[in-house]
């Protein structure tokens, strides 16, 4: 099982990596060229350096978002891709059950998934250690030379990492969904595609003209900030919503399973 799942993936695990490798390439020639040089004149204040850590963490989730295209194209594959091509039937004739197929598929892709992501942040660590966060000579108010050396903020950057891999899940999630439920791969593509259309047209109807009473849909996007490009001021309640994205997604793979 693991193997035919690891069969199904690793085209797309590959890709990811040569993803991750244009990035540490991107990242070796910039420092080849100095380019860090002209992004270390900040002042020592806290806010100021706020200023510099808030655009790594955006630059991070920008190499992270590339995985979307890469989540929904994993949801095609499996058992729903095999049954629309007309090779999964004897699979389901061995003594397995068939909700195994389903949860090892989602179980599978989550993971790489996940690896793929902790490989972007640690990458972007690295970037950041040969770039930025050397002790730099920056010049205080009172003209006198200060020394500093920021730390990455590896809070901001795993917390934003985690919502970035939350959206990734649900899209996996709903495509390979709809791969298993439709029996087939573009159908699966058109699923999700529509799903998001259409629960995003659902919370801005709720959200605009819906009654009082009426709870609100949340966001598909969970973003970690309260203001637009800082991620280093959380949202309330962020944990709450993170808790309540982990609980839907299992709710996909069911689903699944019971049209298998």
């Amino acid at each position: 099982m693991l193997w035919k799942c690891w069969r199904d993936l690793r085209v797309f695990v590959w890709i990811g990596l040569a993803w991750l490798g244009v990035v540490a390439a991107a990242i070796v020639y910039a420092h080849l060229r100095g380019f860090a040089g002209a992004h270390v004149a900040i002042s020592a204040t806290a806010s100021e350096e706020n200023r510099l850590i808030a655009p790594l963490v955006t630059g991070l989730v920008v190499i992270q978002m590339a995985f979307v295209l890469l989540a929904w194209s994993m949801g095609t594959v499996g058992i729903g891709r095999d049954l629309g091509h007309g090779a999964g039937s004897f699979m389901l004739t061995r003594p397995t059950p068939r909700g195994r197929f389903v949860w090892a598929e989602w179980a599978s892709g989550l993971t790489a998934l996940a690896l793929l992501v902790a490989c972007a942040e640690f990458l972007w660590w690295l970037g950041m250690r040969l770039h930025l966060f050397h002790s730099s000579i920056v010049e205080s108010p009172n003209s006198r030379p200060l020394l500093l050396n920021p730390a990455f903020p590896f809070g901001p950057a795993t917390v934003a990492s985690l919502c970035i891999l939350l959206f990734l899940a649900l899209i996996f999630s709903v495509t390979h969904c709809g791969t298993v439920g439709l029996r087939h791969s573009t159908r699966g593509l058109l699923f999700c595609l529509g799903f998001l259309i259409v629960y995003a047209i659902l919370a801005h109807e709720i959200a605009q003209y819906g009654p009082v009473w009426l709870p609100r849909l949340p966001d598909l996007f969970l973003d970690p900030s309260v203001e637009h490009g800082s991620p280093l001021v959380y949202r309330p309640h962020l944990a709450a919503s993170i808790l309540e994205r982990l609980a839907v997604l299992p709710l996909f793979p069911l689903i699944a399973q019971l049209f298998l």
